[in-house]
């Protein structure tokens, strides 16, 4: 007699879907985790997931049987859950910005405007600077930038370099957040993308070095004077 044939294994299942979905869902819930334990991962929201999805995506896990319905519902509403937090955290963050922001032109520079200009960019009180725009988010505690005029030459008599290290700042340098604004920013903020001077301030007091931030641009105006670029940031 002629033995029967044994059965075929089952085949394999594999979704691209699901697995771009499930990993997706799992990457993303997992930085949310980890960001709101306090850990920094905000700048790795928005590209670890997408690769985990793509890795699904191109190569799916192989399955001996199919999930259920219920667990290929669970990756579907996990992914969709971590779409619709990532969203809602953009949407609130962009309120928060727009409601704590505040644009004064030059002419609306006050002795206190003024002052905390000096303190937070260690401007040398009487250098020779006349105001063209501060735009700050949460008075001068997380971000600033700020445009000035002057007809000086020499960085070292607008900042105080006692404070700050001007080394960084070097002709033909580069100001990464120094860059022309889109629709919807201070009409004042103008810079090109050829500055004279560019670069990053040191601040010299090693616990304002830990937490903040300041870039430099200096450019060409018309008339034959300069413009002088400042953003300023917390980490």
């Amino acid at each position: 007699m002629t033995p029967a044939p044994e059965p075929s294994p089952a085949a394999l299942w594999r979704s691209r879907w699901y697995s771009a979905a499930k990993r997706f869902g799992l990457t993303a819930g997992g930085l949310w985790i980890l960001l709101f334990c306090g850990i920094p991962v905000g700048r790795l929201l928005p590209w670890i997931p997408l690769l985990a999805a793509a890795w699904g995506a191109f190569d799916p896990r192989e399955y001996e049987r199919r999930p259920s319905v219920r667990a290929r519902a669970g990756a579907a509403v996990l992914a969709a859950g971590a779409v619709a937090v990532y969203v809602l955290v953009a949407v609130v963050g962009r309120l928060l910005f727009a409601s704590t922001s505040r644009d004064w032109s030059g002419e609306e520079f006050t002795p206190e405007i003024w002052s905390s200009c000096q303190r937070t960019f260690h401007l040398v009180p009487d250098a020779d600077l006349r105001p063209g725009g501060l735009r700050a988010v949460r008075w001068l505690d997380a971000m600033a930038q700020a445009k000035f005029v002057t007809d000086e030459t020499d960085l070292a008599r607008i900042f105080d370099t006692n404070a700050v290290d001007l080394s960084g700042v070097v002709p033909g340098g580069t100001a990464t957040n120094i860059r022309p604004i889109g629709r919807g920013g201070p009409r004042w903020w103008t810079p090109s993308d050829a500055p004279l001077q560019a670069g990053k301030l040191a601040f010299r007091d090693p616990e304002e070095a830990a937490r903040a931030n300041c870039e430099v641009a200096v450019h060409a105006l018309p008339d034959g004077s300069r413009a002088l670029y400042v953003f300023w940031f917390t980490d």
